[in-house]
């Protein structure tokens, strides 16, 4: 069984309001505001710290991948997943493995962030499906901080790396520039880059529009990574007949 952390970019934030009311829902003092939440899986415990089945399939796809790519390409291949699932069965069936984990996580990110507010109809219609997929062929080069515009979430699944994870951007962007010591603003967490390490076999699942960068970006080494971002759409309803109505 797979085990969940959710970490938040964006720390309470401190509002002077003249007194309660409704516009104040949490009531005086600081209040919680615009949090972040990113989706870590950790994968179940490895057996001899090998990966499962089908992450050693899909790590094997990719070192395929790499070797029929010219070595000198500093593109990252596309539509992984889509050409993994017309290749071997094995590898297809990792491929279709892959994208079950996402939506699920997905599915599970929403849900969670969505309790108590009123969502529950939005929720069963909601579609999830991976939007697009690639893999970076050549590690040492540098990736900026960016966003994937016109999708939902976005994400890794992490295969082989010598160093796993992700930077993640706090979306305020003027909070950087806030005139206050420079040791509280980091304890404020305001305009800080957070470092995501995570272990071979995790995946980690966040908006899309947060800016981010991989953490090993730059290091000559191979790494076995796949990127995806995740479309989120809702079902339209079925009208009934008239003579069901």
């Amino acid at each position: 069984m797979s085990s969940v952390i959710w970490i938040f970019l964006g720390l309470p934030s401190a509002i002077a309001v003249a007194g309660p009311g409704p516009a104040h829902p949490q009531g005086l003092g600081p209040q919680t505001l615009w949090s972040t939440p990113a989706h870590i899986i950790l994968p179940p415990e490895l057996e001899d710290g090998e990966l499962p089945e089908w992450q050693k399939v899909l790590s094997a796809y990719i070192k395929e991948l790499a070797q029929e790519s010219p070595s000198n390409s500093s593109e990252d291949l596309g539509d992984v997943l889509k050409l993994g699932a017309l290749r071997a069965p094995d590898v297809a069936t990792a491929v279709t493995k892959l994208e079950r984990l996402v939506e699920e996580a997905t599915l599970q990110y929403l849900q969670t962030s969505l309790t108590d507010r009123g969502a529950e109809g939005a929720l069963r219609r909601v579609h999830i499906s991976v939007a697009s997929s690639w893999v970076k062929l050549n590690s040492d080069q540098y990736d900026l901080p960016h966003v994937h515009p016109k999708v939902a979430f976005a994400g890794s699944l992490y295969l082989d790396c010598d160093i796993c994870g992700i930077y993640l951007q706090d979306p305020r962007t003027p909070a950087g520039m806030a005139e206050v010591p420079e040791a509280l603003r980091r304890k404020l967490g305001w305009g800080e880059l957070q470092k995501v390490h995570v272990d071979v076999g995790s995946l980690v699942l966040y908006p899309a529009w947060l800016q981010h960068a991989p953490l090993g970006s730059g290091r000559r080494r191979e790494e076995r990574c796949i990127s995806f971002t995740v479309a989120v759409q809702l079902k339209e309803l079925r009208e009934p007949p008239a003579d069901e109505l």
